[in-house]
């Protein structure tokens, strides 16, 4: 019987075997640790606070939504109440506004203000 291959060939062979296996368990894994990157930069959120104190008495939906933990329907809840009762006197105010506690508080303080 005739050696269909000989032991050079059958060795360039297997090495072949396995740097193709190699490069589809690599490109497998790329792809998943890149799909749990990307989800992990979705969940996070990201703020660009001021370098200056940000006036909630004349603020923005805009600007208020950039503020940490505060999205746009705080943002909208903030401008409602200002609307409603007039501009805020203390940033501790912002405590009477359904869904704004200690946490978005004291997060944001050092970049609030009721004042120019």
């Amino acid at each position: 019987m005739k050696k269909l291959l000989s032991n050079g060939e059958r060795f360039v062979a297997i090495l072949g075997i396995i740097f193709i296996i190699a490069i589809g368990i690599f490109t497998v894994y790329d792809k998943t640790v890149m799909q749990y990157r990307h989800k992990y930069y979705e969940s996070q959120e990201v703020y660009l606070l001021p370098d200056y104190k940000l006036n909630i008495n004349t603020a923005s939906i805009e600007e208020l939504d950039g503020l940490q933990y505060v999205g746009e329907v705080t943002a909208k809840k903030i401008i409602d109440y200002r609307e409603t009762y007039g501009d805020f006197e203390n940033v501790d105010e912002l405590y009477n506004i359904e869904g704004i506690g200690s946490k978005i508080i004291e997060t944001n303080r050092d970049y609030i203000t009721v004042s120019d």
